[in-house]
């Protein structure tokens, strides 16, 4: 019975019905100049107002049921993305954006895959030259497992680098570049000893616990050299192990003054030299088991295993609802209806009519919701459609109604900023991502984003976000560095839309600023037709030479794009 839901009773002073009744005959008083308070309840006049008072019940219970089950389609399934109402996750959600990012990214991206099993670490940190650091431009060093051997070592570093430089490149941020990809190499040490135990656990369990501790002391970013390796931690750790008695030696074995990063050297059965003793006795170890068992617990892979956590469906169970429209005469009694009069019809019609635009307004709920390009059938519903944006713009701080994006013909505005609102997710996503630089036609999240909110998808009206990092090396001399990092140039096209209103290019370039993050500097240059298909025929051939991975062919479309720019006086 405790599972059954409390079934809460409605106290009469809360009842609809019974404030509808008690104001319905105040006011019949009044009417009456307090003449008729004699009233039966067998009254036609009364027994009319009990029958409208009920059916405004009815109606008032029929609008009484949670928003989502009006919402909710004939498979009673809700979805809230349908309406702009996007899950938390979805808007909050960033592409990566610090180096701790980057890495979390990459480790999320290859989970599942071959790469991560023999993945030790990855890193990324700022590009230095001559100790100055390059702002905009990254190193990524990554390290690859100590189980595998020299041979895998040299065919993984091929296809990883490749993978996270794709990886890298689709989630680029905008201002900034990769400069290399570097692959830590760290000597192999082997770990020698002789170890006595007392037999209460396998002897695979405990030289895989004590590898385990090993393991620990050249983990990613310990990097011990010469006489800073601590042993000793390695002893203290292996004593506390179950089974554990005396450790009779214990030593690495290849170590060497000076400076050099370390790892423990476990790509093979051989290199499992730790000696276990029972009674005095060598004890018989199944190396390659545990070799396996040693990789498969501490490959990177195990570990975002441990952490990932399953999402949620946003689709929610409802239930469908859809109101019928019904007569308030079909509630008289029959000796009622044989009289009726016209006039009688004619008011009990008032009400009717009353009741089924309540009812079509609640079924048409889910279609003046919807993001959709339908029209609104009526003023009023346009009207509230338009209201309807203005709300999800306030819920996710954004204003897809700014003055001078409006257009002249309304439906044509709110289909624009509809067309904006649904991708929103996405392009608050990615609003900082610069173009993947591998795909030809890959736009800028902010291109992405101006595009959507200026409704130029299909328009002629073009947008080029420059990134003048692209353009030179960080060992250019050329040019000083502080020149050209975070340093943007957008190239917009001069079109008679962009023009017939004084403002609109200026409130445009505001709007710019507006949206482009705070550490970015920006111009801002508008190309007449004639200048700017020249500058997108030497555009898209940079970006074909990048997406081709050629870089003679980078080096080379790049200086004709820099010359013609100068040309037309945009410095790059």
């Amino acid at each position: 019975m405790d599972d059954l839901p409390n079934l809460q009773e409605l106290k009469k002073e809360e009842s609809i019905f019974d404030s509808l009744q008690k104001n319905a005959l105040e006011t019949i008083r009044e009417l009456s100049g307090q003449l008729w308070t004699d009233h039966a309840p067998h009254d036609p006049g009364i027994t009319t107002l009990d029958i409208l008072n009920y059916a405004l019940s009815e109606l008032d219970y029929q609008m009484s049921f949670p928003l989502e089950q009006y919402l909710t389609g004939s498979d009673n399934r809700f979805n809230p993305e349908d309406y702009g109402l996007f899950s938390p996750e979805r808007v909050s959600g960033m592409a990566p954006v610090t180096p701790k990012d980057y890495r979390d990214h990459f480790l999320d991206q290859l989970d599942n895959t071959d790469f991560l099993v023999n993945l030790s670490d990855i890193q990324i940190h700022p590009y230095r030259s001559n100790d100055q650091i390059c702002h905009g431009w990254f190193d990524i060093f990554i390290e690859l497992s100590s189980f595998i051997s020299e041979d895998q070592h040299k065919q993984e570093e091929k296809k990883i680098k490749e993978k996270i430089k794709k990886l890298y490149h689709a989630n680029r941020n905008l201002g900034e570049h990769l400069h290399a990809i570097h692959f830590v190499r760290r000597k192999p040490l082997l770990l020698i000893g002789n170890i006595d135990i007392d037999g209460s656990i396998s002897p695979e369990k405990t030289l895989i616990a004590i590898y385990t501790e090993a393991i620990q002391l050249f983990a990613p970013g310990s990097h011990y050299t010469g006489s800073a390796l601590p042993i000793y931690k390695l002893f203290k750790g292996i004593k506390q192990i179950q089974g554990v008695l005396s450790i009779h030696s214990l030593e690495f074995q290849g170590f060497e003054e000076g400076e050099y990063a370390y790892t423990l050297a476990l790509s093979s059965p051989e290199q499992i030299k730790i000696r276990l003793y029972q009674n005095q006795q060598a004890v018989e170890i199944n190396a390659t088991k545990v070799l396996n068992r040693l990789h498969s617990r501490n490959n990177i892979n195990h570990a975002i295993r441990e952490q990932k956590k399953q999402a949620k469906s946003i689709l929610m169970d409802s239930r469908h609802i859809h109101l019928n429209d019904y007569s308030v005469t079909n509630d008289f009694p029959i000796c009622y209806k044989d009289s009726f009069t016209d006039s009688f019809k004619a008011y009990l019609s008032i009400f009717d009519h009353l009741f089924s635009e309540g009812h079509e307004e609640m079924n048409h709920l889910k279609d003046w919701m919807a993001l959709n390009m339908e029209t609104p059938g009526s003023a009023s519903m346009e009207q509230n459609k338009d209201l309807l944006l203005d709300t999800l713009d306030k819920i996710y701080g954004e204003n897809s109604n700014l003055p001078f994006l409006r257009y002249s013909h309304k439906e044509i505005n709110r289909q624009r900023r509809v067309r904006f609102l649904r991708q929103l997710p996405e392009l608050i996503r990615d609003r900082y991502l610069g173009c993947n630089l591998f795909d030809a036609d890959s736009l800028s999240g902010l291109e992405r984003y101006l595009y959507s909110i200026l409704g130029w998808e299909d328009a002629e009206e073009q947008i080029f976000i420059l990134e003048n990092i692209l353009l030179h090396s960080p060992e250019a001399t050329d040019h000083p560095v502080p020149s050209r990092e975070f340093t943007l140039t957008a190239i917009l096209s001069q079109t008679e839309r962009t023009q017939q209103r004084p403002d609109f290019q200026l409130r445009l370039e505001e709007f710019l600023r507006e949206k482009i993050p705070a550490h970015l500097r920006f111009t801002v240059h508008w190309l007449p037709p004639k200048e700017l298909a020249l500058f997108v025929k030497d555009y898209k051939a940079w970006r074909k030479a990048w997406a081709d991975n050629d870089d003679k062919e980078i080096g080379r479309t790049g200086e004709v794009l820099k010359n013609n720019l100068i040309r037309i006086n945009i410095e790059l």
